[in-house]
């Protein structure tokens, strides 16, 4: 059996970990926000997944994120002119003015300063303009999320395990994004005109799973030759299952989509 390179499976699972579900842009249609030859403003794009969709169903369609070495990663993928990648911050774009149509913002929302970057939305957004806001992860209820879920429990501290479980159980079962995001936006001056629910699958060899399970930030308390041992005995126990597995993990994806308040 092949030794599992936690690097590699990392960085192969940095490219899945920003997969877009395609029921969102159906989502969007539904609700008359039209791409075509829109400007539109991925913040927090990461390695560029997100943007790239956009640009593919019309959009002018800028990247931007504050991580020189994830925009470099999302420069490596095929491109087009219709995509541009501007190293900023969501707080301070340096866009003009009224400038954007249609701004996305996808798993990254809590990484900013969200009333400094409301602030900017304000100013960059058009009078006519959507800001869509994503976030949601795998979903607890996935076998493969309890499998691993039981083999980590023994390396973690019993008080931060059952902290980092509970909270993913509330995430899944309230289908919410966090209830004081909803007052900053409406104190900032953005009405919110809907809300929805996606759930889809998102396709993980072996190695790229352990890669994924790698990159979880509460793993990162472990000191590092613990989380090496956990995630080969995870490679290991899922290799013997099935060497050649596909595994579909079952993903969630709670929408909001926002317009400056008249």
């Amino acid at each position: 059996m092949q030794k599992l390179n936690l690097k590699q499976a990392a960085k192969m699972a940095a490219k899945r970990q920003h997969d877009v579900p395609y029921e969102l842009f159906s989502a969007m249609s539904k609700r008359g926000i039209s791409l075509t030859n829109k400007i539109a403003v991925d913040m927090g794009c990461g390695s560029g997944a997100l943007t790239r969709e956009l640009s593919k169903r019309g959009a002018l369609a800028i990247g931007i994120d504050s991580e020189r070495s994830t925009l470099e990663e999302a420069k490596s993928f095929p491109s087009s002119e219709r995509i541009q990648y501007i190293e900023a911050s969501a707080e301070k774009t340096g866009l003009q003015t009224s400038s954007i149509d249609v701004i996305t913002i996808m798993r990254a929302w809590q990484e900013f300063n969200r009333s400094r970057a409301i602030k900017e939305i304000n100013r960059i957004l058009t009078s006519r303009g959507y800001v869509m806001i994503m976030d949601g992860g795998f979903l607890p209820r996935d076998p493969l999320i309890k499998e691993t879920f039981q083999l980590i429990q023994p390396y973690m501290p019993t008080n931060l395990f059952r902290k980092e479980l509970s909270k993913n159980e509330l995430k899944s079962a309230t289908d919410l994004l966090p209830i004081e995001w909803y007052k900053e936006w409406q104190d900032g001056g953005l009405h919110v005109i809907d809300t929805s629910r996606i759930e889809y699958s998102v396709s993980y060899s072996t190695e790229e799973w352990c890669g994924r399970v790698y990159s979880l930030s509460w793993l990162q308390h472990l000191p590092e030759a613990i989380r090496d041992q956990l995630l080969e005995e995870l490679y290991l126990t899922l290799h013997t299952q099935d060497p050649h597995a596909n595994h579909r993990v079952l993903h969630g994806c709670n929408m909001v989509i926002l317009r400056k308040a008249k």
